[in-house]
């Protein structure tokens, strides 16, 4: 039975509070779990992603922020610029 607080006092996150911690998308925090460089767990497919809070603070996960790398690796998709 999940009691209030008890992943927080775990430190784990789930995807949005991942994604508001780092002030990126979600997608984003989907592609760096499925390249590798963000570790998470599912505990089934199609699960919600576990993230401890401690990846955030991977060298590998900052850098791929900062460096923009953690974008859509697809040559074919741009970004939307609005005015």
């Amino acid at each position: 039975m999940y009691r209030e607080g008890e992943r927080a006092a775990r430190g784990e996150l789930i995807l949005n509070e991942a994604a508001t911690q780092l002030g990126v998308s979600k997608m984003t925090i989907v592609r760096l779990i499925k390249d590798g460089v963000l570790p998470a767990k599912q505990a089934c497919p199609g699960a919600p992603y576990v993230i401890r809070q401690e990846g955030l603070k991977l060298a590998l996960v900052q850098t791929a922020i900062a460096n923009k790398r953690a974008g859509s690796q697809d040559l074919r998709q741009e970004s939307m610029i609005y005015q």
